[in-house]
């Protein structure tokens, strides 16, 4: 969604590395419509506001560019601006019977950024991209449907990707930098950076053609780093897959997650009917409570698909994408099913819990164990990757390794050097002393005994 390049071909120039080391830097893109846009100065309202209005704004916004103290650009390069307000329509013209915002090419949005095209919609809502003419940069901006329900979850989307931020400044875990967020015409709008091909459009680039391990293991690698740090800040994604992974650059297989539209703290879940179906972990389709571990569910769906071209789990409904899961780990433990509210839908407890089975649209029926991970990828039963891929295609939720110990596994600890995720919050008792001592040496300029001798008396010691 909020990407404008590709990836071209399969092997990637240069190693994939994380930290502190020299990349590739192409020159920039010469624009000449953005020649002028930086250093742009904020226009104030009351110079320009007689010409704009004469030539430019509508009567709707002649009142309401009054309420902004800056105004950088007024959609003077559209041609079709929406002539509100519009008697018996939605939000005064500017929505239609869906809550969606109705853009026009090169109109402005909140006198500041201009339209230049769309890059993506969903349930949500819209993003396009858009001029900063504050900024002179060109971003991605997403327009929330004037929805209630939409409306609050945008607001937990910001709160989430603040959080986020405040802990990842410089953006090196690999998570989409929101920019900022304000309201216009009732619709919620999130502006970002913009980023390159999701892995999806990628694929279909290639025409689905298989990635080559050593590509996919470098997205993994980069894709551990980001569910290592929202892991630890007790986040769960809700929806990890290929169309919200883009790669930040056109010619490396570094990543970063985005749309958190969904996502919620782990211990502040709001819905139950989440994820898209391919990427659902079971535990969502049999009803029960949920973790983080279901991101790492769909970390595993996703580098299958990269591997191959094709998802694993095509499910054509709920019913038969358990059935699909169910050919390659056949039935889930007792204790899942009885712990699930779905179980008399789902199994036969006249037979021993046995699934029930019904026919797809193809009239095929699938059987309980009848599938092999290795064979799917194409691979030995021992190879690496089908070892690093179980640790996450698995029935019990709490047996899927965790991001930081998945970073040691053979198959991939070779593609991290320097530190490759964020720190644990937990310290050691002697990790804690040597944070001290740090601290105090940057901010006073003296040793630990020296600062000791000064300040000691003063301390309560816990």
């Amino acid at each position: 969604m909020y990407s404008t390049h590709k990836l071209q071909g399969d092997t990637l120039p240069g190693p994939f590395r994380y930290y502190n080391k020299p990349r590739l830097r192409l020159p920039p893109t010469r624009n000449p419509g953005f020649a002028n846009l930086r250093g742009t100065s904020t226009i104030s309202k009351a110079a320009p506001s007689a010409d704009y209005r004469a030539t430019h704004l509508t009567e709707y916004e002649k009142n309401e560019i009054q309420g902004y103290s800056e105004v950088y650009y007024t959609g003077q390069n559209c041609e079709r601006k929406i002539q509100a307000p519009v008697e018996g329509s939605y939000n005064s013209g500017y929505d239609d019977e869906r809550g969606d915002y109705t853009i026009r090419l090169h109109d402005h949005i909140a006198y500041r950024y201009e339209v230049l095209g769309a890059l993506g919609s969903g349930s949500f809502g819209q993003v396009v991209k858009v001029a900063d003419h504050h900024k002179g940069t060109t971003v991605a901006l997403k327009i929330i449907r004037n929805k209630k329900r939409f409306l609050s979850q945008a607001k937990i989307e910001v709160q989430i990707l603040s959080h986020l931020r405040r802990g990842d400044p410089n953006g090196i875990y690999g998570i989409v930098q929101m920019l900022d967020s304000f309201t216009f015409r009732s619709h919620v709008c999130i502006t970002y950076e913009l980023l390159s091909l999701n892995l999806y459009e990628h694929l279909k680039q290639r025409n689905f053609r298989p990635l080559s391990l050593s590509v996919v293991r470098r997205i993994a690698a980069s894709l551990l780093v980001s569910l290592s740090y929202i892991w630890r800040e007790n986040i769960i994604h809700c929806d990890l897959k290929p169309e919200n992974i883009l790669l930040k650059t056109p010619d490396r297989a570094a990543v970063k997650v985005i749309d958190f539209g969904s996502s919620c703290f782990e211990n502040a879940r709001i819905y139950t009917y989440i994820q898209s179906r391919f990427y659902r972990a079971p535990e969502v389709i049999l009803g029960r409570s949920y973790t983080k571990h279901i991101d790492l569910w769909s970390y595993g769906c996703v580098l299958c698909e990269l591997a191959t071209g094709i998802p694993i789990f095509p499910g054509e409904s709920e019913q038969d994408q358990l059935a699909c899961i169910m050919e390659y780990l056949g039935t889930p433990p007792d204790e899942l099913i009885l712990q699930s509210p779905r179980r008399h839908e789902l199994f036969d407890a006249n037979a021993g819990h046995a699934p029930k089975l019904f026919p797809n649209s193809k009239r095929k029926i699938r059987y309980p164990g009848t599938k092999s991970l290795a064979a799917f990828l194409g691979l030995p039963e021992d190879d690496g990757f089908v070892s690093f891929v179980r640790q996450f295609i698995c029935w019990i939720p709490e047996d899927r390794v965790p991001p930081r110990k998945a970073m040691r596994h053979p198959w991939i600890a070779d593609a991290f050097e320097g530190p490759p995720a964020p720190p644990p919050l937990q310290l050691t008792q002697t990790q804690a002393k040597m944070a001290v001592r740090a601290a105090i040496s940057n901010a006073h300029g003296v040793t630990v005994s020296s600062w000791k001798s000064l300040h000691l008396p003063k301390l309560v010691e816990h």
